[in-house]
This record gives C-alpha cells, structure tokens and sequence, in this order.
C-alpha cells in the first residue's frame, strides 16, 4: 500500500485551510477551480476539477486533525495564484500522509476485522449493484479463491504499473512498457 503518494515531496494542496487562515492568506475553492481550470486549458474537465478543488481545504484540514500531521507551512507553487500547497518539516511529506492513513487502516483491520478487511493482491471481477445502480459489494478473486464483499468497499488500484501478468492494464494499454 502506499504508492506514488508516499513519493510526493512538495505536499497536498487545499484552499481555504487552518493553515491557510492563520497565516493571512486568502483563498477559496473557487480560485482553486479558476487556477486549475486555467493550467488545463483546453483539457478542462469541470466536473473532475470540482472534485479535486471542492473540499480540498477540509481534506488537508482534516488530515491534521484526525492524524494529528503538520502541514502548517504553505507554498505556491506552479499554476497556483495563492500559496495552497501544505506541507510541515518531513522531506517527503507524502509518505507522512499516507503512512499516518495506512497504519489506522490497519490499527482498525486489527481492532474490528469484522468490519475492516484489508485484501492485497485481490483481484475485484464484478461490482455488485442494488436495483438502483448503488454498488453495494464486490466479487474478487483472492489466493486463488473466489470471495464476496458486501458493504462500503474501497478499490485501491494504484501499483497497475508493477503488473506485468499477461492480462494486466498494462500490458493492454501500454504493452511497450
């Protein structure tokens, strides 16, 4: 677990932080979408940067307090018209971030394994749907067996790249890799 994000050296970027307002910087979603919009250009997609701007001030806020992470110092970086990138004194605070999130997951996998499974090296073949299009459970394939969740399930599908089985996403999307 852990991925590219454990690389990340310059941070997470939020607008309209704690950070963000104990240090006199002004800043909002709206111009966050407004940078965002305007470094993609004609590759704009409002729906996704909404997704990505939208609560992205809770989500830092949220990392400090709920993991208790420093991400008190704030830069801006390129694209940026305001300083939005948090970070605190690690070198790679990406692994700071993801490792906090990893080692609850697994504090909670530990303490309540019936109501949180880590699965690695799964396999998801079906998402399952209630009459309404909800997901609402998945079918997987997991040491060679086929098992079935049902329940909030979270696809963490980063690492694709180091799948280099012959009907890997890779292979069919890329295969010079």
């Amino acid at each position: 677990m852990g991925g590219n994000s454990t690389k990340a050296t310059s941070g997470i970027n939020g607008a309209g932080t704690t950070s963000q307002q104990d240090a006199g910087i002004s800043d909002s979603a709206k111009i966050f979408f407004e940078d965002t919009k305007k470094s993609a250009k004609d590759l704009a997609r409002d729906d996704l940067i909404r997704v990505l701007t939208g609560r992205s001030g809770d989500a830092v806020n949220w990392l400090q307090d709920k993991f208790a992470l420093d991400l008190s110092k704030v830069a801006r970086l390129g694209g940026h018209s305001q300083p939005r990138t948090h970070r605190g004194d690690a070198q790679f605070p990406g692994m700071v971030m993801t490792y906090a999130q990893m080692e609850r997951l697994e504090d909670l996998a530990e303490s309540t394994p019936d109501r949180v499974k880590i699965k690695k090296k799964a396999r998801v073949t079906k998402l399952i749907k209630d009459d309404a299009g909800a997901v609402v459970g998945v079918e997987y394939t997991h040491n060679g067996k086929n098992e079935t969740a049902y329940g909030p399930v979270i696809l963490a599908t980063g690492g694709y790249a180091a799948d280099f089985t012959a009907d890997s996403l890779l292979k069919k999307h890329r295969p010079e890799y």
